[in-house]
């Protein structure tokens, strides 16, 4: 069964690319395409707590754009400092499709007293303050 982590629980619809040149290019869709799936969203909160995770070392995030979206699911896990390591990314094009600002995974993660060390111009890696 088809499962997504997001900002809330609900549904999506998701656009699987059938480009030879472009593997594991996906998305959220944002028009209608011949190629979706409808797929199941959990918070990452929920996740953690429906199969018992109680601590994360490392999260790697890649969901081409909402990678705010996912961190904003996990705001327990992160107010309580249960994820060490954090990678994510901006998408910008994609960002702007989806209404996220720039800032907004950054802003979010420092207001949890998380410290956010950019990488490269779209790569990002978090870490706790202790």
């Amino acid at each position: 069964m088809p499962i997504a982590v997001g900002k809330e629980k609900g549904k999506l619809k998701f656009n699987l690319k059938n480009e030879d040149n472009q593997t594991g290019w996906g998305g959220l869709s944002l028009n209608k395409d011949s190629n979706l799936i409808e797929v199941d969203v959990c918070t990452l909160d929920d996740y953690a707590a429906a199969n018992n995770i109680s601590k994360i070392n490392v999260l790697k995030i890649d969901t081409e754009g909402a990678d705010t979206w996912v961190l904003y699911g996990a705001k327990e896990l992160l107010r309580n400092k249960k994820i060490d390591h954090i990678f994510f990314e901006n998408n910008m094009e994609r960002m702007r499709l989806l209404n996220i600002a720039p800032n907004d995974a950054k802003d979010f993660l420092e207001k949890l007293d998380y410290v956010v060390k950019q990488q490269s111009p779209d790569d990002f890696y978090a870490y706790p303050r202790r």
